[in-house]
């Protein structure tokens, strides 16, 4: 009843018997013999008694351990084909990084991006680390010292919550360095990159219809035991739009950098890279959509490039900003906890704010990338140093 199956339409399957001192409990298993759609696959039923009551009752899915063990084989493949790609762009981002703080060094780095970007994320990681708290010590085991954990814990914490924060804002500033804007006023750049966003947002997930099916969407309700709900689900949005943005303007400014100084061939292959990684590649489908997808998507990003170099890169906020706002629209419809409505609306709030004073940030000139080289260099450097830079 419970189930919402009749007794006839269920076969019985097993019946476990776990004897207590009180009393004797029993776990039975069932077969829906309607009503499971799939090919591969048994739908299974659990009834819970303890003792002479009904303690608990359960719908699930039984899947075959030969077709498991296929599955997590075809996806331990497709990670392998998706580590190096990966690889090699953490090691170009590293790259990125270690350029910035030799800029910084040297007094050529956009620093004002660099403060903004580093104060704003550092405060938005200490607030939700302290808010989320409660799910970090929920995952305190009773094995080990509560001090050696509560250490650990803190620890990776803070070097996270430093690599993140310094990495995102070098991108940002690095990015802001080598780009110079014209186009269109800061109320078209919004409207231009939001629109360009929705439209990219729906390419994206029909290419993701193209693949085999996953399962189900559900919801994130890691938020619900923080101690503000509402706070964490409206910080991790801004978070999210922050990094994003630092790291497709430093995509993009490195394209046009490579595209000034006559390289554009080494452009390809760094955006069909990107393209790969993003794309989405679950066990079942096939490896050619998987290339084909990533192809079109890096066709996409060369494109969205090519719109902001014409239209003005202030419109690249807003492209990022398009999926994130959409996000939070989600949220509000199926909210998944209590004070994940107020979340979202926080959420979008504070993404409104930083999508428009980044959008009249990159209004202002920056540096022009053909001149970035020599700009970076101490004065009396040789030639033999400018080429040496250049190639890094």
């Amino acid at each position: 009843t419970r189930l919402g199956v009749a007794p006839g339409a269920a076969r019985e399957i097993s019946a476990e018997e776990t004897v207590l001192p009180n009393r004797t409990d029993w776990t039975f298993t069932f077969a829906a013999t309607e009503g499971y759609p799939l090919e591969e696959g048994e739908g299974r039923m659990t009834v819970l008694i303890a003792g002479d009551e009904i303690a608990g009752s359960r719908s699930s899915v039984h899947v075959p351990e030969e077709w498991g063990r296929e599955w997590r084989g075809d996806e331990s493949r497709r990670m392998l084909a998706v580590m190096p790609v990966g690889a090699v762009l953490f090691l170009l981002l590293m790259a990125a990084a270690i350029f910035g703080i030799v800029r910084g060094a040297r007094g050529t780095l956009e620093m004002s991006a660099l403060r903004i970007l580093a104060g704003t994320l550092l405060v938005v990681g200490v607030v939700t680390g302290l808010n989320e708290w409660p799910e970090t010590m929920g995952g305190f085991g009773a094995e080990e010292a509560f001090s050696n954990q509560l250490g650990i814990a803190l620890f990776i914490l803070v070097l996270g919550l430093g690599f993140m924060v310094a990495g995102v804002a070098l991108f940002g500033a690095l990015a802001h360095s080598w780009l110079k804007d014209r186009g269109p006023s800061v109320s078209g750049a919004l409207w231009w990159g939001l629109g360009l966003g929705v439209a990219f947002t729906g390419a994206a997930e029909l290419g993701s219809s193209l693949t085999s099916s996953g399962p189900p969407y559900w919801p994130s309700y890691s938020n619900a035991v923080s101690y503000l709900p509402w706070l964490s689900a409206g910080a991790g949005p801004l978070a999210d739009f922050l990094s994003a943005t630092a790291v497709v303007l430093l995509l993009l400014a490195a394209v046009k950098v490579l595209r000034s100084k006559g390289r554009v061939w080494q452009a390809v292959p760094l955006l069909l890279a990107v393209g790969l990684v993003i794309s989405p590649n679950p066990p079942g489908s096939s490896w050619v959509v998987w290339g084909g997808i990533g192809l079109a998507a890096a066709a996409g990003i060369g494109l969205i490039g090519a719109l902001c170099m014409k239209l003005g890169w202030a419109v690249l906020p807003g492209l990022v900003a398009a999926p994130t706002l959409l996000e939070q629209v989600e949220v509000i419809l199926l909210r998944p906890f209590p004070g994940s409505v107020a979340g979202a609306v926080l959420g979008m709030g504070v993404v409104a704010v930083a999508l428009n004073y980044w959008t009249r940030a990159l209004q202002e000139p920056g540096s022009d990338p053909e001149d970035d080289t020599s700009s970076a260099l101490p004065p009396g450097a040789g030639r033999v140093e400018a080429v040496g830079l250049s190639g890094s």
